[in-house]
């Protein structure tokens, strides 16, 4: 289930940026704070995004942060920041981007499985709005497992 990659500690909301790189860096640090991913993993997903560009940027408001499965991963994980004001990614249709969530994995398959139930979560457009009115990292775990349940069986 998509909640069993997030702890409170993992979110993160209202944190301002003022770049896609800071943006990354966020939920990236989440991650190195919870030993989830070692820091050369960060530095990855700010090169990947500099080499490839906005392909992160999946969906309107949306972010996914990722780099190559590896030994930079200690256990899947997924942070969530929700930015303070959104900014652009420099992508053509999907910006600018509010909700980033920072993607950990340590194979690829485990990597499929988490960007799988991630998307199922995020093309519930209930969920997408209620990631803006939550108040509390609790909220989110919460709004994770009740859209967890829902999507389970799909």
């Amino acid at each position: 289930m998509l909640s069993d990659y997030f702890t409170e500690n993992s979110v993160n909301l209202d944190v301002p940026a003022n770049s896609p790189e800071e943006a990354i860096e966020c939920a990236g640090r989440i991650l190195v704070k919870e030993h989830k991913v070692a820091k050369p993993y960060v530095e990855s997903m700010i090169e990947n995004y500099h080499k490839l560009g906005s392909y992160i940027v999946i969906a309107p408001n949306i972010a996914m942060p990722h780099a190559a499965p590896g030994d930079y991963v200690y256990t899947p994980c997924v942070s969530f920041v929700r930015l303070s004001s959104p900014i652009c990614f420099n992508h053509p249709t999907n910006d600018p981007v509010r909700f980033v969530f920072a993607v950990g994995a340590r194979t690829g398959l485990a990597h499929l499985s988490m960007l799988k139930d991630l998307s199922k979560f995020l093309m519930n457009s209930e969920n997408i709005e209620t990631l803006s009115e939550i108040h509390s990292n609790s909220e989110f775990i919460s709004l994770l497992k009740k859209g967890g349940k829902e999507n389970e069986g799909d």
